[in-house]
């Protein structure tokens, strides 16, 4: 018999042969109307030698894009004979792709032949040895994937075992997205990977997002990565059958009808879970084991009727023998508050599940501006035998501890631990008690340093030890910069309890964020300086300003709305807050001055006369206090309206009426 090429095998089926080459892919390019059909020949341009347009096929070192600058989709609505090596939606910068799959249609990616290598798979090009074997959702530009319905199937052919990528989102910057509400994606179930935002080689990482509502996905590994954008979001009737889960980025799963399967899971980031029951959920299923880290939100807003303080989810149910492994760095809820807080459990179920819940706990409230401590039974009913209170910025004020009852004992009383216990009874709190425990912390600390609090207590309901929800309210001791995104206004907000001495202060964006003109003096006792869009700022050289507690004041509508970036940095110069100056400064300054003189002068002829301070004054006049330093401020960006209008939460001391404060210079003698 003789033997047939390629060429004359096409020819003896009367199908006009496209040219074989051993060297080089053949790029094409869909370029039928935009929602025409993918499995049509004239719809395609060969980009690489301008030959015969034919729907790309892997017997020809054939690869696809669906990419054009203003967009383009194909349409896969019956079975496509020809199957690419690789295919590209939303291949280069600048341009966009989609490619829709509908019921009935049937597209297969094939990896493979004679004529080609088997290594590992790479981006085409002109490189010699051909790579292939992926499907590419916005490779440097954007695509889309739209699964109605159908097949899109990955596959190999008989002479090689590579199994086929899908990226979405790949490392050259590019953004795509899986919209699937039916059908199947079907890749191999062991070795393929689906990328949902990729990062490697030295590109620049992708961004990829899968929306699922419905349909199958049948892959050896599923993972999110890329930019912090990247996400996997199941919610309906979603099936994925995985090898594993790896989750760098964002998962939110929605509802009771999602089915996910894995022999191994790992949930790094951030995981979201919205219940759409007061009790049932649609556990993540692994039979080998699981991996936690990051941070859970429990989303209750669609779970129905308020639930109930011990409803709990299962979110992860392990079948396997092995325990979870890693823990939730921050669990929260959309129900927390009110004495209520979420918390999640590693021992679950049959013993290594993972389960979220919510119970009641004590609330310790904590005044940064004036100290007072107190702590509440929102809910009612706790009872405990045993108080730990400690801070690890030893905050504590010693000595001045109320006791919670006359039956507890006194174990440790300091700056950074207060115990006290019951060897032989409990404290049961009623529903909404409020308990003093006197003014506990010292608030008069420098400037952007923050009280350190937390409670824990022993439940004798079950012997376990819990920790107290911690509520800080008053001033946050820090000079906040609020940026409002729509006006361009910028204030300063002394979100303070005590007033400070500052010299300077300053703006700075890399990104020429800046509007200059725009620019209003924080107060006419700063000297004029230059201003330009990337920095903008005032000082004073040989005296002091005085920040009152409390107060605001707006510098103009001085950023840029149309700007993207937002990467304001703020900073300023303090002359000094008080903590650090000695008796013969009056607090709320930093400067010794004639203020602390007339103020020494007065207690002459008094029981309170201090020769010593006077010595200080005159000796020091005019000095800096030691604890002068620059500092950075915190930066709030904020939409809407007039950031002057936006009231503070309630953790946030009251804003003043007035403007932010500036006394006069007051110059050296």
């Amino acid at each position: 018999m003789a033997t047939m090429t390629t060429a004359t095998l096409f020819a003896a089926a009367g199908v006009q042969a496209q040219e074989v080459t051993n060297v080089n892919w053949v790029h094409r390019n869909f370029e039928g109307a935009t929602g025409s059909q993918y499995g049509v020949d004239g719809s395609w341009t060969n980009i690489t030698t301008g030959g015969t347009p034919f729907v790309p096929s892997y017997e020809f070192m054939d690869y696809g894009t669906i990419s054009s600058v203003g967009g383009i989709e194909a349409v896969v609505s019956n079975t496509v004979a020809s199957s690419p090596l690789s295919l590209f939606v939303g291949d280069a910068a600048g341009e966009e792709g989609t490619l829709t799959v509908n019921t009935g249609g049937a597209l297969t990616i094939k990896w493979g032949s004679s004529s080609i290598s088997t290594s590992s798979p790479v981006d085409p090009g002109t490189n010699n040895q051909a790579g292939g074997g992926r499907i590419v959702i916005g490779r440097a530009g954007t695509g889309t994937l739209k699964m109605r319905g159908g097949t899109l199937t990955g596959a190999t052919d008989i002479d090689g075992a590579q199994n086929l990528w899908m990226i979405v989102g790949s490392f050259n910057g590019g953004t795509g997205e899986v919209d699937m509400t039916g059908g199947t994606i079907a890749l191999d179930p062991v070795s393929s990977i689906m990328f949902f935002g990729f990062t490697g080689g030295n590109g620049t990482p992708g961004t990829g997002t899968l929306n699922m509502s419905g349909g199958t996905i049948i892959a050896g590994r599923v993972q999110a990565g890329g930019t912090a954008d990247s996400a996997v979001n199941l919610s309906g009737s979603a099936k994925l059958t995985l090898a594993n889960l790896n989750i760098f980025r964002k998962i939110t799963i929605a509802g009771s009808n999602v089915d996910v399967t894995a022999s191994s899971a790992f949930l790094g980031s951030e995981m979201v879970v919205a219940p759409d029951h007061a009790t049932n959920f649609s556990a993540i299923k692994v039979t080998t084991g699981a991996t936690i880290g990051g941070s859970l939100y429990l989303d209750l807003s669609d779970a129905g009727a308020a639930p109930a303080v011990g409803s709990s989810w299962m979110i992860v149910d392990n079948q396997g023998a092995g325990a979870v492994a890693g823990s939730f760095s921050n669990v929260t809820s959309s129900f927390d508050g009110n004495g209520i807080r979420t918390v999640a459990k590693t021992d679950a179920g049959d013993g290594n599940d993972i389960v979220v819940m919510l119970e009641s706990a004590l609330t310790l409230t904590v005044n940064r501006t004036t100290g007072v401590a107190s702590i509440t039974d929102f809910q009612g009913g706790i009872d405990i035998g045993m108080l730990q209170l400690m801070s690890s910025t030893n905050s504590i004020n010693t000595g001045v501890y109320s006791s919670i009852g006359n039956d507890f004992d006194l174990v440790s009383d300091t700056s950074n631990e207060i115990v006290e216990t019951n060897l032989s009874g409990s404290k049961t709190y009623s529903v909404g008690e409020v308990q003093q425990l006197g003014v506990l912390f010292d608030v008069d600390m420098p400037v952007g340093q923050q009280i350190n609090a937390s409670l824990s207590y022993l439940d004798v309901s079950d012997n376990t030890v819990k920790q107290a929800i911690v509520e800080m309210e008053g001033a946050t001791n820090n000079i906040i910069l609020r940026v409002n995104k729509t006006t361009g206004e910028v204030m300063i907000d002394a979100d303070i309890a005590k007033n400070l001495g500052i010299s300077a202060y300053g703006i700075a964006s890399a990104s020429g964020s800046l509007v200059p003109a725009n620019k209003q003096s924080a107060d006419p006792q700063f000297d004029p300086a230059s201003a330009t869009a990337n920095h903008i700022g005032e000082s004073v050289l040989d005296d002091e300003v005085i920040l009152i507690g409390g107060a605001t004041v707006s510098l103009g509508n001085i950023f840029d709305t149309s700007s993207e970036t937002e990467d304001l940095a703020f900073e300023f110069y303090i002359i000094g807050d008080g903590t650090d100056t000695g008796n013969y400064v009056q607090k709320g300054q930093s400067r010794v001055n004639n203020a602390d003189l007339a103020y020494v002068k007065s207690k002459m002829g008094t029981e309170d006369a201090d020769l010593q301070s006077m010595f200080n004054v005159r000796n020091n006049f005019g000095k800096v206090s030691e604890d002068a330093r620059i500092a950075n401020g915190v930066v709030i960006y904020e939409d809407g309206v007039s950031a002057s209008a936006i009231p503070e939460p309630t953790t946030f001391a009251l804003i003043g009426l007035s403007t932010l404060l500036m006394t006069s210079r007051r110059k050296k003698s």
